[in-house]
């Protein structure tokens, strides 16, 4: 009996603890709640909103301000983080979605190219937003976990637990990055700087887990007459390998648009200028993300699409 009030008490332990104190969970769910607020102003100023989705590449690279204010496009950044995976950040974009709206995917190609799988981490968020259906049920074409197998993800992690007693130890912040940080819309920036390596590499095929939440993705839009597109975040890329990366990243377009149309970007995804990003290859800082949000802006201003003939040429002649 008192080894198994032990355990209870244990696992209570560790679900408030990743739920209400774990840091990088915290700092999510405060910048979820920070869109949420963006959201409702739009929703309230305007007869419809851009809603950008994505991981930590979205969150560094769209800033709503700048699209209201020179494209005058209301516009939300849902950016989180990939190792939530692509179902969690999907269902929590969705929620303030109204007939009108625009939803823009602009996850990284490698979370597309991956198993979908359900992360802890998009468990412990989905909690922490009050949506355990996120990854109890089915949706947008992926399986739930059901409530025994989420119930065990709440619990923090080996690795998780020796680096943040090691930073304890040092005085160091216990999370990167900071709310503060962040602007009304969502878009954040960080003064920390790294060296960076590049280009991040991604699969050559859409993973069948990417197939079917594509297409149910769009059928869900069209349902709602909600808009949806495609959008390549950019990545840094040295010089002597941007073509290769810009041929792949034209294949993964062409696959995509299979299923969803995608948004036009001269870069294709590759920047090569290190000035541009901020503490990895996915982070830009203030001068990168106004050239994204810009480019953005333009395709979103005009719907401007690459067709497949398109793409399929930029691919053979690079």
């Amino acid at each position: 009996m008192k080894l198994l009030l032990t355990a209870v008490l244990t696992g209570a332990v560790c679900v408030a603890y990743q739920l209400w104190l774990n840091p990088e969970i915290r700092f999510f769910s405060k910048l979820a709640a920070l869109q949420d607020s963006w959201s409702q102003r739009m929703d309230r100023e305007h007869d419809s909103k851009v809603v950008v989705f994505g991981g930590s590449s979205c969150m560094f690279s769209i800033n709503g301000e700048q699209l209201l204010k020179e494209y005058g496009l209301p516009a939300v950044n849902r950016g989180l983080a990939a190792g939530m995976g692509i179902k969690v950040p999907a269902l929590n974009a969705m929620l303030d979605l109204r007939a009108g709206d625009t939803l823009i995917v602009a996850l990284e190609p490698g979370s597309l190219t991956s198993p979908a799988g359900l992360p802890a981490m998009a468990t412990e968020f989905s909690y922490v937003r009050g949506h355990s259906e996120w990854v109890t049920r089915p949706a947008l074409g992926l399986p739930g976990s059901g409530w025994a197998t989420s119930l065990l993800a709440l619990r923090p992690g080996s690795y998780h637990a020796l680096t943040l007693i090691v930073k304890l130890i040092q005085g160091r912040t216990l999370y990167r990055y900071e709310v503060g940080d962040a602007s009304p819309s969502g878009w954040m920036r960080t003064d920390a700087r790294a060296p960076l390596s590049g280009p991040p590499g991604h699969g050559p095929y859409l993973s069948e887990d990417a197939q079917r939440f594509l297409s149910a993705l769009k059928d869900w839009c069209s349902e709602k007459h909600v808009r949806v597109a495609y959008s390549l975040p950019w990545a840094y890329a040295p010089t002597d390998q941007a073509e290769q990366f810009r041929k792949g990243n034209a294949d993964i377009l062409i696959q995509i648009a299979k299923f969803i149309p995608v948004l036009k970007g001269p870069s294709l995804g590759a920047d090569t200028e290190p000035g541009h990003f901020a503490d990895t290859a996915w982070h830009l800082n203030e001068q990168g993300s106004r050239l994204r949000t810009d480019e953005l802006g333009q395709a979103l201003k005009h719907w401007d699409l690459w067709s497949v003939q398109e793409l399929q040429f930029l691919k053979a002649t690079r």
